[in-house]
């Protein structure tokens, strides 16, 4: 199975266990958020806030869009709301490296791309 930068997939597995990614991590992406439910990780390895460090385009977002995001080994997903002047509703959602997370949209006027560009230190 193979993914490119900023695609996500859910794996489940009967037992835990540590799954490896290996590639060369890319210097700049661009991943369109489109209509409807869409899975998508940031493909720069980087963890934190989803919009204040991952820049995610929540301004390119229709107030009341969501993100889900797993919450427990169970299966339970917690839903993160874009409200009025882009703020997140219960709070900012953090995402892990290698983390994905299902984004709902309906009736975009524009389809956003999550754009990001980073240099990395030798």
């Amino acid at each position: 199975m193979s993914f490119s930068p900023g695609e996500g997939a859910i794996i489940a597995s009967p037992v835990a266990q540590t799954i490896v990614f290996m590639g060369e991590p890319w210097q700049s992406f661009s991943t369109s958020i489109t209509d409807g439910w869409k899975i998508v990780s940031s493909a720069i390895p980087q963890s934190g806030y989803l919009t204040t460090a991952l820049e995610f385009p929540v301004e390119d977002l229709d107030s009341w869009n969501s993100i889900y995001k797993m919450t427990s080994s169970a299966g339970v997903y917690t839903q993160y709301t874009v409200g009025n002047q882009n703020s997140w509703t219960p709070a900012e959602p953090q995402v892990s490296i290698g983390e994905a997370f299902w984004v709902h949209t309906d009736s975009l006027l524009v389809f956003p791309y999550w754009e990001r560009g980073v240099s990395y230190e030798d």
